[in-house]
């Protein structure tokens, strides 16, 4: 049987990867989007870990401030943020770019980004993109 958050985290359809510089390709199993507009709307969510657990979750989610984000090369803090998971713990990035938009009709985004993440008190490179679109049938 699968759990509630299981459910949540894996109701997106499409692709998700990302590579930190000298390492390998991450291609996490596990998806969310989260794109619903309403009176009080939840700002969009795309997500992608490969673990299982969202306890010790490892991988990245996007929050951006509203649902007609485009743009290229924008900042990180400028109509979105990026928090980097690993092990259950959890940094902010402050620093690098995405480029791409959401498409609210179709309840999706793709996203090519360009992060500095603090790994162990290091910064290292992150390069990866999504094109990730909501699966209905598992909200």
């Amino acid at each position: 049987m699968v759990s509630h958050e299981d459910e949540q985290v894996q109701n997106a359809i499409g692709h998700f990867e990302y590579r930190f510089e000298d390492g390998g390709l991450v291609t996490p199993p596990y998806m969310y989007v989260y794109l619903e507009e309403g009176p009080q709307p939840i700002p969009p969510i795309f997500k992608g870990r490969d673990t299982q657990s969202g306890i010790r979750e490892t991988g990245f989610t996007f929050v951006f401030d509203s649902n007609d984000f485009w743009g290229v090369n924008i900042p990180v803090g400028q109509g979105f943020r990026v928090q980097h998971f690993v092990m259950g713990g959890s940094t902010e990035i402050t620093f690098g770019f995405v480029t791409g938009m959401i498409n609210p009709s179709e309840k999706a985004g793709f996203f090519k980004f360009d992060l500095n993440v603090d790994v162990q008190g290091s910064m290292r490179r992150v390069e990866g993109f999504f094109i990730l679109k909501q699966n209905i049938t598992a909200l």
